[in-house]
């Protein structure tokens, strides 16, 4: 598990980019699932960006919830469906 030392705000724009421990250059699919601090489920579609490593920057509304948030890849490639490590984050609201 990973965890982000620094806060991000609600509506930051931020660039994860995530280790998958298989070889994703040639994926069908290429994702982070994420869950927001009230439960609820986003997928965010990423890149390769390099052999092992997914990139996504999020866009506006992506982190509109104050708190906790965890994420982690996601790999098809032929047969095989990977899901990677959980990374923790926390948001806060920008004027605490």
């Amino acid at each position: 598990m990973s965890y982000l030392n620094d806060y991000l705000y609600i509506d930051d724009e931020v660039k994860f980019r995530v280790y998958v421990e298989i070889d994703a250059t040639g994926s069908s699919v290429s994702e982070l699932h994420v869950q927001k601090p009230d439960g609820t489920t986003s997928v965010w579609t990423a890149t390769v960006a390099d052999i092992n490593y997914l990139e996504y920057t999020t866009q506006n509304g992506d982190l509109d919830q104050e708190g906790f948030y965890q994420l982690h890849a996601y790999i098809e490639k032929g047969t095989t469906k990977k899901l990677g490590n959980t990374v923790e984050f926390t948001v806060k609201e920008k004027y605490e």
